[in-house]
């Protein structure tokens, strides 16, 4: 569900669904500025573990258990699993065919906000694992060619997991205090009519 609010500060966006209220202030993009070296991602280990942020989503992610090498660094890089991509449906062994993918990539955080944080709160949003849909395991061409830094606008997974994936993106952008522009909140608000419950 839906509500537009207008007011002489800022239009918001805000959205029901399983028994929570999201709030997103819309307006448009700010363009430029953006260089993903600013965001740095999968560069430190996770506390307590032997996995870089990257290797930790990998190994939670696999339908069975993971083999590992380890590094002289004492790092652990994960080799082998078996993921299964939400975006398309379709299964893949290979690790080198897997992305980690931020949900809400780092380029539209960029633009809806991000702009403005400081490096250490950027790296924060890079990497991070406190939800469970902030960062998920996909297939790397399905990320890299069509996906890539699009919003709900001009992406979307296949039908099946749209739904899902539209109220991870409001999560997400509730959580860290991003807008979003019009047509994504149109996007947004399409799917969740026609396709959650």
């Amino acid at each position: 569900m839906l509500f537009m609010v207008t007011g002489a500060a800022a239009q918001t966006a805000s959205f029901n669904f399983d028994g929570l209220f999201f709030v997103l202030n819309v307006e448009p993009e700010t363009l430029g500025g953006y260089d993903r070296g600013g965001w740095p991602h999968w560069t430190r280990r996770v506390e307590g573990h032997c996995f870089t942020v990257r290797d930790k989503v990998l190994a939670e992610e696999s339908l069975v258990p993971v083999t590992t090498i380890t590094k002289k660094s004492g790092r652990c890089r994960v080799v082998t699993g078996h993921w299964h991509d939400p975006y398309t449906g379709e299964p893949f062994d290979s690790v080198s065919d897997v992305d980690i993918d931020h949900v809400v990539p780092l380029h539209e955080a960029h633009k809806s906000g991000g702009y403005a944080w400081d490096r250490e709160r950027r790296r924060a949003y890079a990497n991070d694992l406190s939800y469970k849909d902030h960062l998920i395991a996909v297939e790397k061409s399905e990320n890299r060619n069509a996906k890539s830094d699009k919003d709900p606008a001009d992406y979307l997974p296949r039908a099946e997991f749209q739904c899902d994936y539209v109220r991870a993106w409001v999560r997400i952008k509730h959580r860290w205090g991003l807008s979003a522009d019009q047509d994504e909140v149109d996007a947004i608000n399409g799917v969740i009519s026609s396709r959650c419950d």
